[in-house]
């Protein structure tokens, strides 16, 4: 049995995450993907090997879409986080549904 928690996050959040996460990956810095994520079992010299996805249209992607890459080891934040992706670009309804404001 694992130990999870589920993060609502914005769409925005969740691209800027994937971008971020990618930038690191295309340059080999390794340190500040060590810095960005929890994930002790995950070897992150084969993460930055990996190919990489195209993300090129991710501002069309689904929110479903979103939520499968940013669950993967190295774009979550931490082993124990799976993240529900929501469309909320006005911070009163980010606030109605629980989450902090994201720009």
């Amino acid at each position: 049995m694992s130990i999870q928690s589920t993060k609502t996050v914005t769409r925005e959040w969740a691209i800027w995450r994937i971008r971020h996460v990618m930038e690191q990956k295309k340059d080999s810095n390794y340190r500040v993907i060590e810095n960005i994520t929890y994930e002790p079992y995950g070897n992150i010299r084969e993460f930055v090997a990996s190919p990489m996805p195209d993300i090129e249209d991710i501002e069309k992607w689904t929110n479903g879409m979103l939520e499968e890459l940013i669950d993967e080891p190295f774009f979550r934040e931490s082993l124990f986080d799976n993240y529900d992706v929501v469309d909320a670009r006005d911070p009163l309804k980010q606030r109605a549904i629980g989450i902090a404001y994201q720009p």
